[in-house]
């Protein structure tokens, strides 16, 4: 009995932290689409101070997307958060430095791992909406 009791809180406590984590995921994607658009533009008119934030809330994002990867062991996906990661790093040290051309490379760079992991991971639902895969 004790051990059925311990697998069923396991599971249910396992799925849980999965559905926070998935909350957590989504809130982040939402995050980054609100971002990209305003962080471009910022970038295309040389305003640093207005990129800043967008290249702040890229690095957190990247945080949130890495762990939400690797608890999946999606090996790709892993790589690919990696990499972006990495580039919003970049990003955020050029802004902050006013490099415009280190800013504008870091960002494509980033910004092209978004459309591998959501051609990879994401399924498009009749509704319009989306879902992991």
């Amino acid at each position: 009995m004790k051990k059925l009791l311990f697998t069923v809180l396991l599971v249910f406590g396992t799925s849980a932290l999965f559905a926070d984590d998935h909350e957590a995921f989504e809130a982040a994607m939402k995050k980054a689409g609100k971002t990209m658009g305003p962080l471009k533009k910022a970038l295309d008119s040389n305003s640093f101070a207005d990129a800043m934030p967008g290249a702040k809330n890229l690095v957190d994002i990247y945080d949130v997307t890495e762990k939400f990867w690797k608890e999946r062991k999606a090996d790709d996906a892993i790589k690919s958060s990696a990499v972006g990661k990495a580039a919003a790093a970049d990003l955020l040290a050029a802004v902050t430095a006013e490099k415009s051309e280190d800013a504008r490379a870091a960002f494509g760079k980033l910004a092209g791992t978004c459309k591998g992991c959501h051609e990879a991971h994401r399924e498009k639902l009749a509704d319009g909406t989306y879902k992991i895969k």
